[in-house]
């Protein structure tokens, strides 16, 4: 009996998505991504190699599929953090974390959006990804994220170039949404 050792790599993490996507963009093949970093994130050692022994804070881009649009960065905190509520405009995204935990809001919007700059949200989920855990939020969803003090290392999965595109940023308690432009391009 021959034994076959299965070697996974961030090539094959960027194949295994590539397929899925070409194969199924939509809710499917968004799960399948989510699946495929779930895979990844059991094989740290991956990530810091690309990282080098000492990480830098800040966000580094470690792939981006131009069959697709996906972008893959790697996210190193080393102090805590807090988002404002916000959606990925036309993207939809993956997040999973290698090191630390986030902790989640998932939010409704009951208005219709019909009123320039007025939103009403309501909280519907809070929960914490843990390291080796991922999750999936598609287009249109709305959430907050927040980040322990650090070290803490994110890898976000987004169908699209975030910097290209418009999104939302929500104040829950004042009952608002701001527009985020693309922003402009960065060296």
């Amino acid at each position: 009996m021959t034994v076959v050792a299965y070697t996974y790599s961030l090539e094959t993490f960027f194949d295994d998505c590539r397929a899925s996507l070409l194969a199924d963009n939509g809710p499917d093949g968004q799960a399948a991504v989510r699946r495929h970093l779930l895979q990844l994130l059991r094989h740290p050692k991956l990530i810091y190699n690309f990282l080098g022994p000492d990480p830098t804070p800040g966000r580094s881009l470690l792939h981006q599929e131009p069959a697709t649009g996906m972008h893959v960065f790697v996210h190193v905190y080393d102090s805590a953090g807090l988002s404002k509520p916000h959606d990925h405009g036309p993207c939809w995204i993956v997040y999973g974390n290698l090191t630390g935990h986030t902790d989640m809001i998932d939010y409704r919007r009951r208005d219709d959006g019909s009123q320039a700059g007025y939103a009403d949200l309501e909280a519907t989920r809070s929960y914490r990804v843990k390291a080796g855990e991922a999750e999936l939020f598609p287009v249109g969803a709305i959430h907050e994220t927040a980040h322990p003090e650090g070290p803490s290392i994110l890898i976000r999965v987004i169908s699209g170039d975030m910097d290209k595109v418009w999104r939302h940023t929500f104040n829950p308690a004042k009952q608002t949404v701001t527009d985020r432009p693309p922003r402009p391009e960065r060296d």
